[in-house]
């Protein structure tokens, strides 16, 4: 949200702070690495970090880690080790890596819509064009 660069006592004072307590921190570790594989622009990090540092919906006292592609849900530890999702294992991914996959699909889709904007602005004209021309038509029937 700010984009600063801040050490370990400028960040524990930052999340205390009334107008930044509710920032999101990325490690550099986490951001550098973004950067190293080319995954983005630290942005996957910084949406993981916010969704990963979330409590789970349903064991409030465990942070949320891990994605299941089968269900679509977001889990904890207690989630894993207590329910099917276990058995889910070749589908299961960590916060960046399932941000990394949810925003690549998002930004297809965004593509899609743009596209399919130009064939329906171009089918609109040829529409509003017969329209007109079947408008001079019957007028000139009815002179």
């Amino acid at each position: 949200q700010c984009r600063s660069h801040l050490c370990d006592v400028h960040s524990k004072a930052h999340g205390k702070t009334r107008s930044t307590h509710t920032h999101t921190l990325v490690k550099l570790d986490d951001w550098q690495q973004d950067q190293r594989t080319g995954s983005g622009d630290g942005e996957d990090a910084v949406s993981a970090a916010a969704v990963a540092g979330q409590n789970c919906p349903l064991h409030q006292s465990h942070k949320i880690t891990t994605y299941c592609e089968e269900c679509q849900e977001i889990l904890c530890q207690q989630c894993l080790s207590t329910s099917d999702h276990a058995q889910h294992k070749q589908h299961l991914l960590t916060i960046a890596q399932a941000t990394k996959i949810k925003r690549k699909t998002v930004e297809g889709l965004q593509s899609g819509l743009l596209s399919d904007d130009g064939i329906l602005t171009e089918a609109l004209t040829k529409v509003t064009t017969a329209i007109k021309s079947l408008h001079d038509r019957a007028e000139s029937v009815s002179d």
